[in-house]
């Protein structure tokens, strides 16, 4: 049985007041483009048999996207005109906007193995140098079908960032609205894609308790054992309550979404004790 645990734990800033700069970091949004879409795509194609968790504290940074407005960091950044960057933003771009797989996702690439390597040597980097770093970091997230051809998603919407990985270098802010656009299109899709391929007995999609807790220390940290010499539990925390509305709200979350009552639940991280287990069977879980 494989099962393939998606998750990302909650990056919205309580320091920011409504949805605009509200993510700390991009990786719910850029993971979404890369394998939250994609892999359930590939498994459909290739015709395997898989199971697909999708945890309520992912699904719901994804709503906040799409829904309700929410950026980060690295989206802002993206979006500002290249020419209006200050000092400080080019400083935080260069730094950051490098952060993914050197050998997989940068150096395939020429014109972003090209701006690393600027990084790197320390040399100057044009407003079109700059801009071609914002559309680079994001483009080089998409998963592979989308930098190769153009897809038709099970939306009906069609998504078409191969024309800049084609194009490689010299991006209008057009250019990168317009990919970034295709970003907000995927991750539309990528509930409806896992629910019509569960629904036609493709997939299975399973659930994780709501915020993604440590359900047995949720339960009771006096159950954890302590194997280091030396080592001793915190004080008690107990808090059976908190533990049943994390199962219970996932439970709503996943009818609401697929419009079924969900057969399995992932523990987060695999932890499981006899109360977890016991919870989860009166939640209404098969497995």
């Amino acid at each position: 049985a494989w099962l393939w645990h998606q998750h990302q734990p909650l990056y919205r800033d309580p320091g920011v007041s409504g949805m605009a700069g509200s993510y700390r970091y991009p990786w719910v949004r850029l993971h979404a483009i890369r394998d939250y879409y994609s892999m359930a795509a590939l498994a459909a194609a290739h015709d395997v048999h898989v199971t697909f968790n999708l945890t309520p504290v992912l699904l719901r940074q994804i709503d906040d996207y799409v829904l309700h407005g929410a950026t980060d960091a690295a989206l802002e950044l993206t979006r500002q005109p290249a020419e209006s960057l200050t000092r400080p933003q080019v400083e935080d771009m260069l730094s950051t906007f490098f952060d993914a797989d050197w050998h997989n996702q940068i150096l395939v690439h020429p014109r972003y193995a090209q701006l690393l390597a600027r990084r790197t040597a320390g040399a100057p980097f044009s407003r079109q140098d700059l801009r071609d770093v914002q559309m680079w970091f994001n483009l080089a997230w998409f998963g592979h079908e989308f930098r190769t051809a153009a897809v038709r998603l099970i939306t009906g919407e069609t998504v078409d960032v191969a024309r800049f990985v084609r194009q490689q270098h010299g991006f209008s802010h057009a250019d990168v609205m317009s990919m970034l656009d295709a970003q907000y299109t995927v991750l539309r899709a990528i509930v409806p894609l896992h629910r019509a391929l569960q629904d036609s007995g493709r997939i299975e999609v399973s659930t994780t308790p709501a915020f993604h807790p440590i359900l047995p220390l949720l339960i009771d940290t006096d159950q954890a054992y302590v194997d280091r010499a030396g080592a001793s539990r915190p004080p008690r925390y107990a808090y059976v309550e908190d533990a049943v509305t994390q199962i219970v709200l996932a439970h709503d979350d996943y009818v609401a979404r697929f419009g079924r009552t969900p057969a399995g639940v992932w523990p987060a991280e695999g932890a499981v004790s006899p109360g977890a287990v016991e919870l989860v069977g009166r939640g209404g879980f098969r497995w």
